[in-house]
């Protein structure tokens, strides 16, 4: 194999080689003409022997027998006479990087790995693209557990020759190992709380694999836990750009630009999540940002109801209005009439729909008086003539609700007002308090109301 990177040096004219090999010859015995080893079978056969190049090769004389020599007492198995062998080569060659690369390879073999470390990288600060040192650098570094490193090497030979295909293979194997790990740890980290190593260690898995979207949408998951939103918001757009399909990165977007107030772009990535998989939580969610969005653009007057301590008849309209949208489209309509005092009521439109209904009624003199305080047998009479359409479909509930004789302790059978609190009672959509009273003249509450409307939601048919 041709070695790539040799450097042609003056130190290697031939009788300077001359003078070297006799010194290295005596240091080790070779006037007395010591028998060479012999070799029954490579002891470490994943070694490459550090080859001389072909320039070097040439100029090298009796110093590359010296060299081969000392291969092959590593080679046999006695690896520290192959290092005093190498060691006296280097001492007198310093620039014959391959008896460095042995040397290297004789204290990887006697696992002195930092020696070896030293040995390859004076190798490949002579000859950076000598392949036997970079190899033999990744085997120290793999003995060390310098995973990523090692695989910088092993990426190293591959660059500089693309046929070595179980080098590559070796690599990605390695760069696979690395990475899981990694994840595994980052994972660990996160579950623990330790927002800032785990950002780290994601950090560096995405250095590892800059390809892999899912890297970056972990990492900007923790970078939304950590309350880093800007830096979360890039690295998903990144995960997005290597992936668009990517139903839990744009949820990720989503959930990103909900915690900066942006419900726009929250509402925008949960919806294209759910154009490209369709999931109950995710409409989830787009349903409570519509809500919200639509609740945010609805009056002051509307969005401070939860803790109204009494609601008027255009207050009660207007949740009806909202919470009942769907089934009022449909509902039976009666012949409008016209009210002279709602033209300017912020609640209009939805008075038009709760009265086109027949959920509640428009008086004689043709006025809503949406200013109007709405007591509890108020309530309980709008709440009778909804559920009037529910025992149309389910005549068995309405006949339960009807012959229902709940005891209120201050609404008497007599009582006029008893019939419709009875029944708004039976249906378990308006409750009594603790002593069993109904409270028939109390002003209904904001949050009453807004209790009302959902549960009646919930009985009314629903197209």
């Amino acid at each position: 194999m041709r070695i790539i990177g040799h450097r042609k040096r003056s130190v290697w004219r031939a009788p300077a080689l001359i003078l070297g090999v006799a010194a290295v010859c005596l240091a080790s015995a070779c006037a007395a003409r010591a028998p060479k080893p012999v070799v029954t079978g490579p002891m470490f056969p994943a070694y490459e022997f550090p080859a001389l190049s072909e320039s070097l090769a040439a100029s090298a004389g009796p110093l590359a027998e010296a060299h081969r020599e000392a291969w092959n007492l590593l080679q046999s198995g006695n690896a520290r006479a192959a290092a005093r062998r190498f060691g006296a080569i280097t001492r007198d060659a310093p620039d014959f990087y391959p008896a460095d690369a042995g040397l290297g390879y004789s204290a990887l073999a006697q696992q002195n790995y930092g020696d070896a470390l030293t040995a390859f990288d004076k190798a490949l600060a002579t000859a950076p693209d000598y392949i036997p040192a970079l190899l033999g650098r990744a085997e120290a570094l793999l003995a060390t557990s310098e995973i990523p490193d090692a695989v910088a090497a092993l990426d190293a030979v591959v660059t500089i020759d693309p046929a070595r295909t179980e080098v590559r293979t070796r690599a990605d194997a390695l760069r696979f190992q690395g990475l899981e790990e990694l994840v595994a740890d980052a994972r660990d980290a996160q579950q623990k709380g330790q927002l800032d190593v785990a950002r780290g260690l994601w950090q560096q898995a995405v250095q590892a694999s800059p390809d892999s979207a899912f890297l970056y949408r972990e990492l900007a998951a923790v970078e939304r836990q950590a309350g880093q939103l800007d830096r979360a918001a890039e690295h998903v757009r990144t995960t997005l750009q290597l992936d668009p399909r990517d139903v839990a990165a744009h949820v990720l977007a989503g959930e990103i630009e909900e915690a900066r107030g942006n419900a726009t772009g929250a509402l925008a990535a949960f919806k294209l999540a759910q154009s490209l998989e369709a999931r109950p939580e995710i409409a989830a969610r787009i349903a409570a940002l519509e809500k919200s969005a639509a609740l945010a653009a609805l009056p002051e007057a509307y969005r401070s109801l939860p803790a109204a301590p009494q609601v008027t008849r255009g207050e009660v309209a207007a949740v009806l209005g909202l919470r009942l949208e769907k089934w009022l489209a449909t509902a039976g309509s009666v012949p409008p009439v016209v009210m002279t005092d709602i033209r300017s009521h912020w609640a209009q439109p939805w008075i038009l729909a709760v009265t086109r209904s027949g959920l509640m009624e428009v008086y004689p003199n043709h006025t809503f008086q949406p200013g109007t305080v709405v007591r509890r047998t108020d309530m309980a009479d709008i709440i009778a003539r909804a559920l009037a359409a529910v025992a149309q479909r389910d005549r068995t509930r309405g006949e339960m609700w009807r012959n229902a004789r709940p005891t209120l302790s201050d609404v008497p059978p007599t009582h006029a007002s008893y019939p419709t609190a009875a029944l708004a009672v039976a249906s378990g959509v308006l409750k009594l308090d603790a002593e069993q009273s109904f409270q028939p003249t109390r002003p209904v509450t904001g949050a009453e109301a807004l209790a009302v409307a959902d549960r009646l939601a919930d009985l009314l048919p629903q197209p």
